[in-house]
């Protein structure tokens, strides 16, 4: 086996060759240790110095590289009135007296200004070396907190910005705990729902959402929680304190707070908007009048009614309605009776029909009713019973007199085997049925 060079070998101790015995004695064994301990010093964040007392005045006996770079200037041997703003020293120099006398050591969060104007947040402390009762040396580390007082600070403006958001937004905000009761409540939340935060904190969301939307949020809810996705602008009814249902645009989504998991529920009163809807579609589809449907929404249907019928071989019928001598009534008693006899008319013929079947004011004096698979003897039948309770109405006409009405019906079945169904000759086809039948207003049995 081939012996190493010469040059990589380390004398044996104690042999000839060996290393002079003053190389292992205690003053190199201190001098190593001084620079192992210089080179940890050198190596961490914190600053470090060392201050010992010659006459009235404090010096530098040594300080790390992180203390040098705080002050930017030279350190070692210097007095501290020299490396210090003049403030600055006059700040610290009772701090530093004290802990001499008393040999304690101290710590002090504070602010430091360096020669070049910059002002850091500092933990201070300084630990006494003392002999007999007085101190030989000073100790001193310094952490650096301005980084984190910044953040601090800043998280703290965010918070109080959070917070004056959260408390004074103009639509509700609650966050919700994966136990679905809210954690946190802002004032338009509870005032839109007439309940007391601490009250909304201790009810489970659920509950206050109508139970008719109950299905679709309780839905929406779990796959926020999921985390499978968020919701925006989705229409509930929510309940207020009274029971009263109150419409909101409602969002979810899900925030996380360290391993706890929130929903952010955000809703935004829409009643009167809904209300608004529904009094446009009222215009759009009722007649103003008798409540009814109007035309267009007759024309609709029965297009329906057709295309079902075709599609599963089935028959339906419509009925066309039409006041006696209805001009006279407004002539002699005016367009007030007038309007409470179409009013009766309609109410009664609504009542007469099923709530599957569709009944509409065409205009002026004019009804027609789409009975859907009804049949011809289904559909003469009706029209009988419809013509009699017409007939029976009494329409006050003030100083407790009454006025008699009738109206004629005319029938049009239709059957879903006839490929040429439309609604304008059907329509027109129940219109010929009526004016046949007004034609023999004295017989009981029309012409169909």
């Amino acid at each position: 086996m081939e012996k190493p060079h010469k040059q990589h070998m380390l004398p044996p101790i104690g042999k000839k060759g060996s290393l002079k015995k003053h190389s292992y004695d205690g003053s190199f064994a201190t001098h190593v240790l001084a620079h192992m301990v210089s080179a940890v010093v050198d190596s961490v964040s914190d600053g470090i110095f060392i201050l010992y007392p010659k006459g009235k005045e404090l010096y530098i006996h040594h300080a790390n590289r992180t203390m040098a770079g705080l002050l930017q200037t030279k350190l070692e041997g210097r007095a501290v009135k020299d490396v210090l703003p003049t403030e600055e020293w006059r700040r610290l120099r009772p701090l530093l007296r004290m802990i001499g006398r008393g040999c304690k050591t101290r710590c002090v969060r504070t602010s430091f200004q360096t020669l070049n104007g910059e002002t850091h947040q500092i933990k201070l402390r300084i630990e006494p070396i003392c002999l007999n009762g007085n101190a030989q040396a000073l100790v001193g580390t310094v952490k650096m907190l301005t980084q984190s007082v910044k953040i601090q600070r800043e998280n703290r403006q965010l918070r109080q910005r959070f917070a004056a958001s959260f408390e004074h937004a103009p639509y509700g905000v609650c966050f919700i705990g994966t136990q679905h009761q809210p954690s946190l409540v802002n004032n338009a939340m509870a005032q839109m729902l007439g309940h007391m935060p601490h009250i909304l904190q201790n009810m489970r969301v659920e509950n206050l959402v109508h139970a008719e939307d109950r299905p679709v949020f309780e839905r929406a809810l779990e796959k926020v929680f999921m985390g499978e996705r968020t919701y925006d602008g989705i229409e509930v009814r929510m309940l207020m304190e009274n029971g009263r249902p109150i419409w909101v645009a409602m969002s979810l989504s899900l925030a996380n707070h360290g391993s706890a998991r929130y929903a952010v529920m955000q809703t935004l009163d829409i009643t009167l908007r809904k209300q608004n809807e529904a009094d446009l579609l009222k215009l759009a589809t009722e007649d103003y009048l008798t409540g009814v449907s109007n035309r267009l929404v007759f024309e609709r249907r029965l297009k329906e009614a057709i295309i079902n019928a075709q599609r599963y071989g089935r028959k339906g019928a419509v009925l066309f309605i039409d006041m006696d001598d209805f001009k006279m009534v407004n002539d002699t008693f005016g367009h007030k009776v007038g309007d409470a006899a179409l009013k009766a008319v309609a109410h009664c013929v609504r009542s007469q029909i099923r709530a599957t079947d569709t009944l509409a004011r065409l205009g002026g004096d004019e009804f027609a009713a789409i009975l859907e698979e009804a049949n011809l003897e289904n559909a003469q039948k009706k029209a009988v019973a419809l013509r009699t309770s017409i007939a029976a109405l009494k329409i006050p006409t003030g100083e407790g007199q009454y006025l008699d009405v009738s109206a004629s019906v005319g029938v049009k079945v239709f059957d879903g085997a006839d490929a040429d169904l439309n609604v304008e000759t059907i329509t027109h086809a129940a219109d010929r049925a009526m004016y046949r039948q007004k034609g023999l207003a004295k017989t009981e049995v029309p012409p169909y």
